[in-house]
């Protein structure tokens, strides 16, 4: 077993020249370095997501315990700011996921 990483982060003419497809520029992309293809998928993108901060926003069996406000934008309460988030009561997630490009291949 190698400590080598999963995915490997590359540009969009790299995924391209991978691919032999025409992707978007605009998304980021990554290669799995996956040799023995558990996940099934060579191209992979990222997914980002924002939710409430575990640290300042108090929940109790997965309800919210409190009056928090909703984020305008993305609609997550947010929590009343701690060292955790960076004091601003929401946390952004992120985590290469296969990518669509990947399963309108398989349809077609």
């Amino acid at each position: 077993m190698t400590d080598a990483p999963l995915f490997k982060p590359v540009n969009w003419k790299d995924a391209e020249a991978a691919t032999g497809l025409r992707l978007d520029r605009r998304r980021c992309y990554a290669l799995s370095q996956d040799t023995d293809q558990t996940f099934g998928h060579l191209l992979h993108e990222i997914a980002t997501w924002v939710e409430s901060c575990t640290g300042c926003h108090e929940t109790f069996e997965g309800h919210s315990v409190g009056d928090y406000p909703r984020h305008p934008k993305h609609g997550c309460e947010i929590g009343a700011g701690c060292e955790e988030c960076g004091y601003t009561g929401v946390r952004r997630h992120s985590w290469w996921v296969p990518s669509s490009i990947n399963s309108e291949d398989e349809a077609a």
